[in-house]
């Protein structure tokens, strides 16, 4: 949601740690890896299963609820965005008041690091009050 609202495809997000969130991604992004090869060996069958030949690899990841934010590859990060664009959903959601996302993401990135992106928010939208 922070991606749609601020229009800020990039990871990590701005209001996470970047150094912490990358390391961490790195590490989970391996035994992910790790997993994915286990399994994808299981099905074949007998077919000794590599980085070069998988066929999951590329498709799978492990997506734990509550767990650690985790990076979404470039495509569904391209068809959020269109997506996105196309129903106005930063706009519906900056509109949201329980709970206030907008509120939210300024407090976790500070006013500092949030002028850029409300300022370009709020030049773009046609309501601008209703969205603060």
């Amino acid at each position: 949601m922070e991606m749609v609202i601020t229009n800020n495809y990039q990871f990590p997000l701005n209001s996470v740690n970047y150094q912490e969130t990358m390391m961490l991604e790195k590490q989970l992004s391996a035994a992910e890896e790790s997993d994915i090869l286990i399994f994808e060996g299981h099905i074949a069958r007998g077919v000794k299963i590599t980085k070069q030949n998988s066929h999951m690899l590329n498709q799978l990841m492990v997506v734990k609820e509550g767990g650690p934010m985790r990076k979404p590859p470039q495509a569904v990060l391209d068809q959020t965005r269109l997506l996105a664009m196309e129903l106005h959903l930063g706009h519906k959601l900056c509109k949201v008041r329980d709970p206030d996302f907008l509120l939210d993401i300024i407090k976790k990135q500070g006013t500092s690091r949030s002028m850029s992106w409300l300022s370009e928010l709020v030049k773009n939208s046609e309501n601008s009050f209703e969205l603060l």
